[in-house]
């Protein structure tokens, strides 16, 4: 058998990798993103772009990108979100495995083959790496040294404690996990709600957090975000872990208590100017939520030694609270612990 002969054999050999990109309106960063992915040290992979009624020409370019690359399949459908994309996406992969990249980021070169390498047990469900946060010209790496299999139930109480990333994105999936599994459709923060309901699903995790997956934040500011009414699926999806766990993974519950509180802390530091009834109304509640939970801050030692004294000072007073994220603002973000 001749070298060309064996290299493709080789190829046939290993698995194909099914990659769903959700495309709205990302014409500007679509090719970059598809680039990323083409320049892949592993190969057998197909690109599925679902393009989710883009009204821009994101809908030509895929159409463009899988002409001049045969392993690019492209669905044309109605506006209908994020999560319904990727579910989509999950409906026609052919692969064995799935991974789902947002159409704006970027993937290094070892993505796909260093997802695959962690798959050495058959109850590993999922593979992990770490993320490149790029705002701009400016790039926060995890510097994570984690590396070990994890029960699911011990992933996910890493995640709800932000120490490891709760994205879906920086994942290798198997693809008959994802079987009875799909994205919620019509919520925002789908990864937070996607990652608690694996739990049930999902049996061990391969955690190597080596950053692989760059997350391209649009703004090139990484100061608190203003508040939206979707920032309220955060606390909704912080609720539900917390729920759960209480009814279910007991051994996970100090971290759900730890987001249930975090996720209010995030939003409220969101609603420091307020315009209207309905905003003034959300933020007196996690005032009031917050202030009933300032011991439990002070006691837990997942808290942050800055988030304990922002949460005894606005136990007393919430000018001065204000005053004081503002101030950290200024710098950097207070952070979400």
């Amino acid at each position: 058998m001749g070298n060309a002969e064996t290299f493709h054999s080789a190829i046939d050999d290993q698995p194909l990798v099914s990659l769903i990109l959700p495309v709205y309106n990302t014409g500007k960063h679509l090719r970059r993103c598809v680039a990323s992915i083409q320049a892949q040290s592993y190969e057998k992979w197909e690109a599925i772009l679902v393009d989710d009624g883009s009204t821009d020409d994101s809908g030509k370019l895929c159409d463009l990108l899988a002409d001049e690359d045969s392993r690019i399949r492209v669905i044309h459908q109605k506006n209908a979100g994020l999560s319904a994309a990727r579910n989509t996406g999950i409906f026609r992969a052919s692969g064995e495995f799935i991974s789902f990249i947002d159409s704006d980021d970027l993937v290094l070169p070892d993505f796909i083959g260093a997802l695959l390498q962690q798959f050495n047990k058959a109850t590993i469900d999922i593979a992990v790496v770490g993320i490149i946060d790029r705002y701009g010209s400016q790039d926060r790496v995890n510097t994570s040294p984690l590396r070990e299999t994890l029960s699911y139930e011990e992933f996910f109480k890493l995640t709800l404690l932000g120490r490891a990333p709760g994205s879906v994105c920086n994942r290798l999936y198997r693809r008959s996990a994802l079987d009875k599994l799909r994205f919620r459709v019509g919520r925002y923060y789908e990864d937070s709600f996607f990652t608690i309901d694996g739990l049930g699903h999902f049996r061990e995790v391969s955690v190597n957090l080596e950053p692989l997956y760059v997350y391209v934040h649009r703004e090139s500011s990484i100061t608190t975000e203003p508040f939206s009414f979707s920032s309220l699926d955060l606390i909704k999806a912080a609720d539900l872990a917390q729920r759960i766990c209480e009814q279910s993974y007991p051994q996970v519950k100090e971290a759900a208590t730890f987001r249930w509180i975090s996720a209010r802390f995030v939003v409220l530091d969101r609603l420091l100017q307020v315009h209207s009834p309905a905003e003034k109304t959300i933020r007196a509640q996690l005032i009031k939520n917050l202030r009933a939970h300032t011991w439990q801050v002070v006691k837990m030692s997942h808290f942050h030694y800055t988030r304990k004294i922002a949460a005894v000072t606005l136990f007393f007073s919430w000018p001065l609270y204000k005053l004081l994220v503002q101030a950290k603002q200024r710098r950097t973000t207070l952070g979400e612990a």
